[in-house]
């Protein structure tokens, strides 16, 4: 905490903490989009990758502290060829958001309609983050079925969970499409 805010900020926060359980107000060096508290990462040999080992405890959503321990997982890998990162959160089997960067390109995915209709009514250029010289353009936008799969697969093999419940709300989207 030291590290990131002013002694006085960090000060009133522990306070908070203290007194409260949780900060009242996020103070400023921290305000991030989504923050990740007790992310214990590992080195995995096989896929040249450091990956999360157990619960993802989100910390906080924007100003909004969550302080949750979830499913899922979050993976960084570092290539000639550009770095990645995927984090797959999920709530239940058929309740997920994932994020998978790669190259400058954000790829969302969720069961909630509320936080991927908007990506999705947006036009292209609206998707595209303005960015200083040197810096590597960014966009994001609605994944697509295939990079979800790929994110639960992944899933599968880091915990050792069957695919029963997954399997299941593919039949059902399966279903929908042919309706």
């Amino acid at each position: 905490l030291y590290e990131r805010v002013e002694q006085v900020e960090a000060n009133t926060a522990i306070n908070q903490i203290k007194l409260f359980g949780a900060m009242t107000q996020i103070p400023k060096g921290l305000e991030s989009t989504i923050s990740f508290h007790e992310l214990k990462m590992k080195w995995d040999h096989k896929n040249r990758s450091f990956v999360s080992n157990g619960k993802i405890g989100i910390g906080n959503l924007g100003n909004t502290q969550v302080n949750k321990k979830v499913d899922g997982f979050v993976e960084i890998i570092k290539r000639n060829t550009g770095d990645w990162m995927m984090i797959y959160i999920e709530l239940s089997p058929d309740k997920y958001y994932v994020f998978y960067y790669v190259r400058g390109a954000m790829q969302v995915s969720s069961h909630n309609s509320m936080f991927t209709d908007p990506i999705n009514a947006l036009k292209n250029r609206d998707r595209r983050i303005k960015v200083k010289a040197g810096q590597i353009p960014f966009n994001y936008l609605v994944g697509t079925r295939r990079e979800l799969q790929r994110a639960r697969d992944r899933y599968l093999e880091i915990t050792g969970k069957k695919s029963a419940g997954y399997e299941e709300e593919e039949t059902l989207i399966e279903d929908s499409e042919t309706d």
